[in-house]
């Protein structure tokens, strides 16, 4: 009897698993791929409707399987408590919210991101399923950075060429800023494998992904996504010898002799004149774009001031709440007029205008309050409490470089966040979500397994089994009743969408 128990769920479990697999890396995919010319904004309402209806079908799998099986389980990891407190505060703020049905409609953008977190750490814990979905994610990166030097070379679909200067390099994002958001989540990945893969071959393919990438990133132009990128590669660089000894680097002296010989080579170029940085050239745009007498005159950063001056009054009025999620663009020209009354700010004026905060702390406190962004601070915490403790546990050099790639691409984010709205961006939410659940999925795979063995022994009673019979009896009715409610869901989400299509 007890083998019987044991066989018939692996097989369901590999069915209701290579599902849910589907799912994420159609998530991978399509959510970067995803837009529609006949809507009034092209490219963003067709992101956040991929990415809400594909975890939607990726965690009816998992409720599915959970039936198959007669199983109910949800897998303990670091981060449950903080992602569920998280998910409630965006939940609850619905009642204070000062205009509910902006806050409903703006709701599966902030809760995609948890779910698919716990999708993924209750059913992805096969090393090879985590490395295959990276793969795929590295391979559809670097597509995107061949595709952003053909477009700042000119190279692009008809119905979009009339985009120049800066918004020339936009991948499929409508927006540089956008795109270069999205590239420092697959780029630390990229750069961390790299240092860690000892086949010629993939190291090749490694390397040429990073130059796609990160020259399509240096192509953007964008400020807050270099800085992101550096960060995290500074902090990857201390990560490889606490987990690797001295030895990391003896083992890649020859790279490093490279990237500081690269290094001085760019540095020559921005400080001596040669015809490789006269005007009009990539060098000359980059330095302009990152000297200090062009940050202190540059419109993009006088309008973030302003914005975050005026974000300051919003929190103000509601410090420990908010005023509820994505009520921000609701209340923003109210406190806009209100900043500008002020005869000393009249000065900043033509700078003002925001639905953004472009700082994600601020908005998320001037939407959840201080307890909103105190339980997204909790969270990043225990992720980085998480990840250096599986790091110090891991012997796998492979596993470890992985480990190292996510957690440079949280920090990427995190820092880009401060001058940005990442996490504002489907594609880059579905990315920093995954790679969340991704770290505790390759970490605590061990401690999981030994859990799931001590349920499975403490549920083979006779008195669990008849109670589940008496739940189970009518599995087809939950089947029918699960399927109809992920459908209803997939249509209230896509609302919104069709509702743009027929603007006007």
């Amino acid at each position: 009897m007890e083998q019987q128990e044991t066989t018939l769920p692996k097989h369901n479990k590999s069915f209701w698993i290579n599902a849910i697999e589907a799912s994420i890396i159609a998530l991978v995919i399509l959510v970067p791929i995803a837009f529609y010319p006949r809507c009034i904004t092209v490219f963003l309402p067709a992101k956040e409707v991929v990415s809400s209806v594909l975890v939607l079908l990726a965690l009816m799998f998992w409720f599915l399987k959970m039936i198959s099986r007669k199983e109910i389980k949800f897998t303990y990891t670091p981060l449950n408590f903080p992602t569920l407190s998280f998910m409630a505060i965006c939940l609850l703020s619905l009642i204070w919210s000062n205009s509910f049905f902006v806050s409903l409609k703006e709701l599966p953008l902030f809760l995609t991101g948890p779910l698919l977190y716990f999708v993924i750490t209750n059913n992805i814990s096969d090393d090879r399923t985590i490395r295959r979905i990276l793969n795929v994610l590295l391979i559809v990166g670097s597509l995107f950075g061949i595709y952003g030097i053909l477009q700042y070379n000119g190279i692009d679909f008809s119905f979009w060429t009339r985009n120049i200067g800066r918004q020339q390099v936009f991948g499929l994002f409508g927006n540089v800023n956008y795109f270069a958001e999205y590239l420092i989540v697959p780029l630390p990945i990229a750069v961390s494998l790299f240092f860690a893969s000892k086949n010629k071959m993939k190291k090749l393919l490694l390397l040429i992904g990073i130059l796609a990438m990160g020259s399509s990133l240096i192509l953007t132009f964008t400020r807050g996504s270099y800085l992101g990128f550096s960060v995290s590669l500074i902090f990857m660089f201390f990560l490889f010898p606490i987990s690797r000894g001295k030895n990391f680097i003896k083992k890649n002296r020859k790279i490093f002799i490279i990237i500081l010989a690269v290094v001085i080579i760019i540095t020559f170029l921005f400080i001596i004149p040669t015809p490789l940085n006269k005007s009009g050239t990539a060098i000359e745009k980059i330095k302009s774009r990152v000297s200090i007498s062009q940050l202190t005159q540059d419109y993009s950063i006088k309008r973030r001031i302003a914005t975050w001056k005026f974000t300051v009054l919003m929190i103000k009025d509601h410090p420990l709440l908010g005023s509820g999620i994505g009520t921000y663009k609701y209340n923003t020209l109210k406190y806009q007029a209100e900043f500008f009354k002020q005869g000393e700010n009249r000065s900043l004026y033509p700078h003002g205008f925001a639905d953004k905060a472009h700082n994600e702390y601020l908005q998320l406190w001037a939407e959840m309050g201080i307890v909103g962004l105190g339980i997204f601070v909790w969270l990043i915490i225990s992720y980085f409490n998480c990840g250096l403790k599986i790091l110090r546990k891991s012997k796998d050099e492979y596993k470890q470089a992985i480990i190292i790639g996510l957690m440079g691409a949280v920090g990427a984010v995190l820092v880009d966040g401060i001058f940005g709205f990442p996490l504002h961006l489907p594609a880059t939410i579905v990315l920093f979500w995954l790679v969340l659940g991704f770290t505790v999925a390759v970490g605590l795979k061990d401690e999981v397994n030994v859990q799931e063995i001590k349920m499975k022994r403490e549920n083979f009673n006779e008195r669990e089994k008849k109670e589940k019979s008496n739940i189970y009896r009518f599995k087809p009715l939950l089947y029918i009743l699960i399927i109809f409610l992920t459908i209803f869901l997939c249509v209230t989400v896509s609302r919104p969408f069709i509702a743009r299509v027929y603007w006007y």
